[in-house]
């Protein structure tokens, strides 16, 4: 939901500005918009007219003074809270929509500061401003739970939400109260209503009196929901006349403390692009190294991707004041954003990578500088159909002088695609060390073809936790927990999953949720042959229990530090299983669970003593067995043990399934 690093692409980069053009539907236009460049206006206590001007023309640092080059072109008020109630989803009523319109309204608040800096804006520049300014003002969600929102028509009948008439009534007095009142401010434009659910589930009816209405009245109807939102690609059944996504990138991000990488970017606006709708640019909530560099990979993107050429919302944070900042890397985003405005190419110059592809289907990237530089993290970028994603090893090698010979530095598995990433795919390294030269081989397993590597990114700006160090909690102890910690634990000799039942009862299982899971097994010395895994796992959906969303098997001559990878260099033979087929699940006699087998097949035997299985679970998932076969005999199990290596769920003390 809303709100809450200099780096650069390789030598093809441009694969995926080209490959933008290809994608299903276009951009907005102005005319469906109404208009280009659109400001978030969060309400605050106090609002100068000082603060819009340079949102309204240019300031120019050198001088302090403003040039006739338009930036914001319009202006959405909106407010997150009112009376302590939430506007997006909660439940407000008269009073609180009334609070809000005093707000906007009152002198020395929003709506009047916007008017004051456009009348002294143009009397400085000779009676006329460079673009025409509109604004939109936000509609609170009408939650149909509220059936005694007040009367607005004076029939003494208090209005409800549930009914389609007092939706209409609301509606209808909201729109025309705020007619009335922009008649007092001349150079301001009414252009429209912004919808404040960022998401729609069961408004459709709501929405189509509120479109209705606003177009007999020539006004434009506009939403911006957030990345994915529940009705984002159906924005036009609800009767918008625009509809903008955000990216969420700006909190999603690595430095935000989530996951998101670039190429979420890349990500979203593929997505919009193709269902038609714009994009929000958004604003971190610090404008430190990490939020100026998310900026400016935004506008990065703007320019490769398109959508810099057409109408987008601005989410700035409650102000807007990089122009007067004494910093100059913190001035450089005002700069930035007019730049942006003004049609400037803002795309990041790429470093020199050298790309090889090799017969074997392996692939060399090379990155060399004049001196050693910190590489936090390093992203490897790829465009792939996430149904077929490429396999294999990364094995990451640098060198700390120009001169200095290749160290290993470190390597990781890749098994599978992340599904919420669609087609533009990432891999990302925790380098974190100086280098003066760093390369990459991406080495396929399990019969996978080269992987279609676009661009290679040295991140030196994203803050983390080096491989190796732990953070500490609020209370000053480790953040790790020891398995006696979760709930479906082992026994004590470590046995569930080898103890030969394959169902049973919830003792027979482990199981993780909405986390990776991951167990690595030791087969003993000895150079035992195998050549196949079978894993048992369990079903069922009305418990919220699911299969493996991804499950995959590394065989291993020596263990590694880490099951997915590990610093230093790549373990001796590391072999990548290929996709598990799947047997028919069977039922089991309640008729309500279904238990099925992951099969994991090798061509040739082998001897790799240790063996990681790793995957994804979605809600529940539960393993009750893992066998090894050699020739199609089972091996024996008593010289077999295993450790887990991702944790399972935390303990429930209030119930158990």
């Amino acid at each position: 939901m809303r709100r809450w690093k200099q780096a650069g692409y390789g030598m093809t980069a441009l694969l995926l500005w080209l490959t933008a053009g290809t994608v299903r539907g276009d951009w907005p236009t102005y005319e469906e918009a109404g208009f280009h460049h659109a400001a978030l206006i969060y309400q605050r206590e106090t609002r100068r007219m000082e603060e819009f001007k340079p949102m309204i023309a240019r300031h120019r640092r050198d001088t302090g003074q403003f040039e006739p080059q338009g930036v914001f072109d319009c202006f959405l008020f909106l407010d997150l809270h009112v009376n302590g109630i939430r506007t997006e989803n909660g439940k407000t009523h008269l009073k609180d929509w009334q609070l809000q319109l005093e707000q906007w309204f009152t002198p020395e608040r929003e709506v009047d500061a916007l008017h004051r800096a456009v009348l002294e804006l143009k009397q400085e520049f000779g009676g006329k401003l460079p673009q025409q300014l509109t604004v939109i003002f936000s509609i609170p969600y009408m939650h149909p739970a509220v059936t005694d929102f007040g009367d607005v028509d004076g029939d003494g009948i208090s209005e409800s939400f549930a009914d389609p008439e007092g939706v209409r009534k609301v509606a209808e007095w909201y729109i025309t109260t705020i007619e009335e009142k922009m008649q007092t401010y001349p150079e301001l434009k009414l252009l429209g209503f912004y919808w404040m659910n960022e998401s729609v589930r069961k408004d459709e009816q709501t929405l189509k009196i509120v479109s209705e209405m606003l177009k007999e009245r020539g006004l434009r109807f506009i939403w911006i929901p957030w990345f994915r939102a529940a009705g984002w690609e159906r924005w036009r059944d609800f009767g918008f006349d625009c509809a903008l996504m955000q990216s969420n990138y700006a909190f999603t991000s690595y430095s935000s403390g989530k996951t998101s990488r670039r190429n979420r970017l890349d990500l979203c606006a593929d997505l919009a692009r193709s269902r038609g709708l714009g994009i929000e640019i958004e604003f971190p909530h610090r404008r430190d190294a990490e939020g100026i560099e998310i900026i400016r990979q935004t506008y990065d993107a703007g320019s490769r991707l398109g959508f810099q050429q057409v109408p987008a919302a601005y989410y700035l944070g409650s102000e807007f004041k990089e122009y007067a900042s004494p910093d100059p890397a913190v001035r450089q985003v005002y700069d930035w954003t007019c730049d942006y405005i003004a049609g400037k190419d803002m795309r990041i110059p790429a470093e020199a990578v050298r790309i090889d592809r090799r017969d074997s289907g392996e692939v060399l990237a090379e990155m060399v500088w004049e001196s050693a530089r910190p590489v936090h993290y390093l992203d490897l970028l790829l465009e792939e159909p996430p149904e077929n994603p490429w396999r294999g090893f990364v094995v990451a090698e640098g060198r700390k002088t120009p001169d200095a010979a290749w160290e290993p530095l470190m390597w990781q598995a890749r098994k599978g695609a992340n599904p919420g990433n669609g087609r533009f795919q990432n891999i990302t390294l925790p380098v974190f060390t100086d280098l003066a030269a760093l390369r990459v081989r991406m080495i396929p397993a399990g019969g996978a073809g080269a992987p279609r590597l676009t661009g290679v990114w040295p991140d030196a700006v994203t803050p983390a936790v080096p491989p190796g160090k732990t953070e500490k909690t609020e209370k000053g102890k480790s953040g790790a927990s020891s398995l006696a910690d979760y709930a479906y634990p082992d026994n004590a000799a470590g046995r569930k999953l080898l103890d030969g039942q394959t169902s049973g009862g919830w003792g027979a299982y482990l199981g993780w949720q909405n986390a990776p899971l991951g167990v690595m097994f030791d087969l003993g010395p000895g150079g035992t042959e195998w050549d196949e895994v079978r894993v048992h796992a369990r079903r069922e959906l009305g418990a919220a229990i699911a299969y493996p969303l991804r499950l995959s098997l590394c065989a291993f001559a020596k263990p590694p530090e880490k099951v997915s990878g590990g610093r230093g260099a790549l373990p001796e033979q590391a072999v990548m299983a290929g996709m598990p087929k799947r047997a028919m699940p069977r039922n089991v006699p309640d008729g309500k669970v279904q238990e099925s087998m992951f099969v994991f097949r090798f061509d040739q035997p082998l001897k790799q003593r240790y063996v990681a299985l790793e995957g994804d679970a979605v809600t529940w998932v539960f393993l009750s067995e893992v066998e090894f076969f050699c020739h199609g005999q089972r091996l024996p199990t008593e010289s077999i043990h295993y450790r887990i290596t991702a944790p399972l769920k935390r303990r429930d003390t209030s119930r158990q399934p």
